[in-house]
């Protein structure tokens, strides 16, 4: 008696997850967090619906994640980078200034999906999901390892190290959403690059000039 054939296995096996993250960082950009369903994102995804509640328990936390998915992308594939730099030796203004950048970039770039999310959590009136701090916790805690290196590399002063990442991430990200509103006032708004590199600079040396450092 021959073996009965197997079902070839679906594309998104084992894929589940981050399928389900594109979907629906698409279609909540395009479409905004009430009007998407979960089932949309699952067919989306080419996966069941119940894959969303299995890996993200309910569509706000699948939404959060995705919001702040490409933040964590990002923050991972720069500290790779630069763990793969010996420590201490490139311009720190010039890897502030690539920090930034990055940052902004990607902010900028999904600058509606974060708005949202900023919305959704302000009219919630709670505090942000577990799920969110649970996502970003691996990489914030990575970068301030490095950054840790680079200070006792340097010789920075005793600054708190897990303070200062998330304090660098709240400056582009205010930076990437809020520009409009902030420069309204001013005729000739700054440049993106002129926005990156004074951030670079106060965080390298502050309100003094680089000499008196």
């Amino acid at each position: 008696m021959s073996a009965t054939p197997r079902k070839p296995a679906s594309p998104a096996w084992g894929h589940g997850r981050g399928l389900l993250l594109n979907a629906a960082r698409d279609l909540f950009t395009r479409q905004g967090y009430d009007a998407t369903t979960t089932r949309e994102i699952a067919e989306a995804a080419g996966v069941s619906e119940q894959m969303v509640f299995r890996h993200f328990g309910s569509k706000a936390q699948l939404f959060e994640i995705a919001a702040v998915a490409p933040f964590i992308e990002h923050l991972d594939q720069y500290a790779s980078d630069w763990a793969e730099r010996p420590p201490g030796v490139r311009d720190p203004v010039a890897e502030a200034t690539d920090l930034y950048r990055g940052l902004y970039t990607v902010f900028s770039a999904n600058r509606a999906l974060m708005s949202a999310l900023l919305t959704v959590e302000a009219d919630s009136q709670k505090a942000p999901s577990d799920a969110v701090g649970a996502a970003l916790s691996p990489a914030l805690e990575r970068f301030s390892d490095l950054l840790r290196i680079e200070q006792n590399k340097r010789g920075f002063r005793d600054f708190d190290t897990a303070i200062v990442v998330r304090l660098v991430a709240g400056l582009a990200l205010s930076q990437a959403l809020f520009a409009d509103f902030m420069y309204s006032d001013s005729h000739t708004p700054p440049s993106v690059d002129a926005v990156i590199h004074e951030m670079a600079m106060l965080t390298i040396y502050g309100a003094w000039p680089p000499a008196h450092n």
